[in-house]
């Protein structure tokens, strides 16, 4: 089984030591992680939430940059694109030339800012901002090279028909096929542990539990191992995407999320260390 563990989010305003603080153990064990990264981003990230911005370019932080180019350069991060300004829509609005021109100007931002990362660990994957990508998104992302990986239902048009259909054959148990790029992504909270409130459907949507006493965490750990033995026998790579910064409290310091998640990670790679190849997208 080939798995690749995605963070997104990472913009201008992101700070490297959070970034270590959550992945810098598995780094030291070698483990590539997928980066989808804002090239300017409107949004700030913080345990609150996200929070409307100012546009920043990935430019203004050079140290962020320089930390993000090291650990490409040693093979342990791959960067791949977050949309523009990661504005809701942004890639379902307009004409296929209109997205085109915004996705052109992304990856012209991402490789600006991060010139000294190898073309092979860079900007060759697309993951739609919000899961929102129109059919002409799909053409625009095509016609400019890049793949995509997102849900099932953003990469087949981004529709609420496509979204409410992934929805229902996924709980009926039935297959539903490659995403156009050859990879399988989570529709569900993997990895991504959602508040005591509300649970994660498997579109990546909330809905409320009439459980009140659900832990949220544990419903989504339970999706997740159903997920990896629906799909073990793929010979696509599964994605499993999360938001970095829910795993960290207000100071920068891991959270009980994170340390959910690590549980998890820890017993996946103990439970199958030789059947679980973690991978980059261009691997």
């Amino acid at each position: 089984m080939r798995v690749i563990l995605r963070a997104d989010d990472i913009c201008a305003l992101t700070v490297p030591a959070h970034l270590q603080q959550v992945y810098g153990p598995l780094w030291e064990r070698g483990l590539p992680v997928c980066l989808s990264v804002i090239p300017r981003s409107a949004t700030r990230f913080t345990a609150h939430g996200p929070e409307a911005t100012p546009p920043t370019s990935l430019r203004e932080a050079p140290a962020l940059c320089d930390f993000l180019t090291e650990l490409a350069r040693a093979g342990l991060v791959e960067i791949a694109l977050h949309g523009y300004e990661h504005r809701y829509g942004e890639l379902v609005t307009g004409k296929q030339a209109q997205i085109a021109e915004r996705l052109t100007a992304g990856l012209e931002l991402l490789r600006a800012a991060l010139p000294g990362i190898p073309t092979g660990s860079c900007c060759r994957v697309l993951v739609p901002p919000h899961d929102a990508l129109s059919p002409a998104g799909v053409r625009a992302a095509r016609q400019l090279g890049l793949r995509l990986c997102s849900t099932w239902a953003a990469c087949h048009g981004g529709t609420r028909l496509a979204h409410l259909w992934s929805r229902v054959r996924r709980r009926a148990g039935l297959s539903v096929a490659l995403l156009r790029g050859g990879y399988w992504a989570t529709d569900c909270a993997v990895l991504d542990f959602a508040d005591r409130a509300a649970v994660h459907g498997p579109a990546g949507r909330h809905s409320k539990t009439s459980d009140a006493k659900m832990d949220t965490a544990t419903a989504s750990l339970l999706t997740t191992r159903k997920l990896m033995a629906r799909f073990s026998a793929s010979q696509s790579p599964i994605a499993l995407p999360q938001h970095y910064w829910r795993l960290l409290d207000e100071t920068g310091a891991p959270n009980a999320r994170h340390t959910s998640w690590r549980r998890w990670l820890d017993e996946f790679v103990t439970a199958a260390p030789t059947a679980v190849e973690f991978v980059r997208y261009g691997d």
